[in-house]
């Protein structure tokens, strides 16, 4: 006996509805393939320095606490490429040094 307004029919096919519903949920789309692409830090840090900042504001801005990690992960290897410079340069451990984009030659 099934309950009322329900057929045999309906209670045979919702398992099959289930399953269907589970593939569907795990079945990769265009949406989640590629979607959006992520931004590293890297790019996020060339952006954020157009104008002259601080490391502990860079370092803010990414979303990171550990200033010294930031700074060998992050903010030498772009010192060292070129794709960043010091401000005062002479003056690298200074309180007052910030760092900005170089501009590419064009």
């Amino acid at each position: 006996m099934h309950p009322k307004g329900t057929s045999s029919r309906f209670a045979l096919r919702a398992p099959r509805r289930l399953r269907l519903l589970a593939i569907i949920r795990n079945t990769k789309t265009d949406a989640n393939l590629g979607g959006t692409p992520q931004v590293t830090p890297q790019v996020k840090i060339i952006a954020f320095c157009s104008e002259p900042r601080s490391k502990a504001e860079i370092a803010n801005h990414c979303g990171f606490k550990d200033i010294k990690h930031f700074t060998a992960r992050y903010l030498k290897p772009l010192l060292e490429s070129g794709q960043l410079r010091m401000t005062a340069p002479d003056k690298p451990n200074s309180s007052k040094q910030k760092y900005i984009t170089v501009q590419p030659s064009q």
